[in-house]
């Protein structure tokens, strides 16, 4: 059950991404729990670098509510290109991703 997942381009190539592998990623790495931390330690690390920057496309404001904020922009109420927070998009990813029967059935291998 363990098969490549390859988009058809890389078919011949040597992929190396396996169901198991989403299975991990969705289980363990877009869990809020999990990622929430890392990304408020990134966020806090360039907040003041994104502040002073005079060239940005979005506000500052706007910066600090896409992290996990409930008030974020959602990209379902405002259509394409919006931008939602991350806690949203690793949310609705993950639940997607445990949501498809490949992925029910993955595994996580010993020492992953």
């Amino acid at each position: 059950m363990n098969e490549p997942v390859c988009p058809p381009s890389d078919q011949n190539s040597d992929c190396i991404v396996t169901i198991d592998d989403l299975f991990i990623v969705a289980e363990k790495w877009l869990d809020w729990n999990k990622l929430g931390p890392v990304a408020t330690r990134y966020h806090t690390l360039i907040s003041d670098t994104v502040k002073a920057d005079t060239r940005k496309l979005d506000s500052f404001e706007d910066f600090q509510k896409a992290l996990d904020s409930a008030t974020a922009t959602s990209a379902e109420a405002n259509g394409p290109g919006q931008i939602g927070s991350l806690k949203s998009f690793a949310d609705q990813r993950r639940a997607y991703l445990l949501g498809l029967e490949t992925v029910k059935s993955a595994t996580i291998p010993p020492g992953k």
